[in-house]
């Protein structure tokens, strides 16, 4: 019996050695949504879950673009690329999960305008103007001169976007005709 005694202190002092290394030993982390396709530029919110521990913290990583509490901004690419989002546990570094991003390079829509060329005397050029609004009021969107010949691209048109487009002749004298005939260009999304 006296040896069952001296052996009890030993068992006590060993229990609560265990018990402090056992929380670390169980920790998970998962991530959602575990992949996702964005455009160059895009965004998604990545969640992590942390379980095993009372401290459920993690530290985000990305292997391109940015993270910031799980908010991934995707990077600029002129090709398909992938990219990993990982979040850590800051309790078991051992412990992490990974998100696989694709990455589509973002897509350039153009609007080619065509007319045709003005009967009136003495024409140097013209100037392009665009709209969101039928009828207007139009900006002018040819800012290096006038365009000497009846072919025009708009670059700087957005995806989704609605445009409504007029072209005015310019003389020898600088003065613009009236607004040709509306145009209007729809732009696809993405």
């Amino acid at each position: 019996m006296l040896m069952c005694m001296r052996n009890l202190p030993l068992l006590l002092i060993l229990i609560p050695a265990l018990l402090s290394a056992a929380p670390h030993k169980h920790v998970q982390v998962t991530i959602t949504p575990t992949s996702t396709t964005l455009a160059a530029g895009g965004t998604n919110q990545f969640a992590a879950t942390v379980s095993g521990t009372p401290n459920t913290s993690v530290q985000w990583s990305a292997t391109s673009g940015t993270v910031t509490n799980g908010l991934y901004t995707a990077p600029s690419v002129s090709q398909t690329t992938t990219a990993y989002v990982q979040a850590t546990s800051t309790v078991d570094p051992t412990k992490s999960a990974t998100a696989v991003i694709t990455i589509n390079p973002a897509i350039q829509h153009i609007v080619d305008l065509n007319w045709n060329p003005s009967t009136s005397a003495n024409i140097t050029g013209y100037n392009i103007y665009r709209g969101s609004v039928s009828g207007g009021p139009y900006s002018q969107v040819n800012n290096g001169g006038l365009v000497a010949s009846t072919l025009y691209t708009d670059t700087t048109v957005a995806s989704g976007q609605t445009y409504y487009y007029v072209v005015k002749a310019v003389d020898s004298s600088g003065l613009e005709s009236g607004d040709s005939n509306q145009a209007q260009a729809v732009v696809p999304s993405p």
